[in-house]
């Protein structure tokens, strides 16, 4: 590959990087927002802790029954 299309990658890499940032830190800010007793859900709705875990999609894409004990 020439230096102008490694230049390129390396910038594309680079942007790419700080937008997956951004959404991280959207998340910590919603998070956040939900408040104590409250879990963020990736969508932005905020449910109470004592839902994780529960065998029921709360979330609505089952992220709070996700990585659970039996």
């Amino acid at each position: 590959m020439s230096s102008l299309c490694w230049s390129l990658l390396v910038c594309v890499l680079l942007v790419a990087g700080q937008a997956a940032a951004k959404r991280t830190d959207a998340k910590i800010k919603r998070a956040s927002d939900c408040g104590d007793g409250h879990y963020a859900c990736s969508n932005g709705q905020c449910i109470q802790e004592e839902w994780l875990c529960d065998t029921e999609d709360d979330c609505g894409n089952n992220e709070d029954e996700v990585g659970c004990r039996e």
